[in-house]
């Protein structure tokens, strides 16, 4: 795959500034498989963090990697989720140093 060829070699050779970024989806996003879905979404991205429920009905989804593909990751996440997303709220940050992408219980 082309875009796996690419990306590999973004990273490996340093070229894209790795930022974090937390991001706060607001919608009918607890309890129909959404964390699943941003799980192999951040995946197929490349990105590390993690994706958790929060008690006021939303998720926190934190993402790292470079920024663009951030940006590619959020629209995806507005564009194609298959659940009623209401807001999706992103505020950039420094890196954790996340490697894997994970869902928390």
């Amino acid at each position: 795959m082309y875009i796996a060829r690419y990306l590999n070699t973004v990273w490996e050779r340093g070229l894209e500034q790795v930022v974090g970024a937390i991001i706060k989806v607001i919608g009918d996003v607890q309890g129909v498989g959404f964390r699943m879905i941003v799980k192999r979404w951040a995946s197929e991205f490349r990105l590390g963090g993690y994706v958790r429920n929060i008690p006021d009905g939303s998720v926190e989804i934190y993402v790292e990697g470079p920024r663009y593909l951030i940006d590619r990751f959020t629209e995806t996440l507005k564009l194609e989720s298959p659940t009623q997303i209401l807001d999706i709220e992103v505020k950039y940050t420094n890196p954790r140093g996340f490697k894997e992408f994970y869902i928390v219980p």
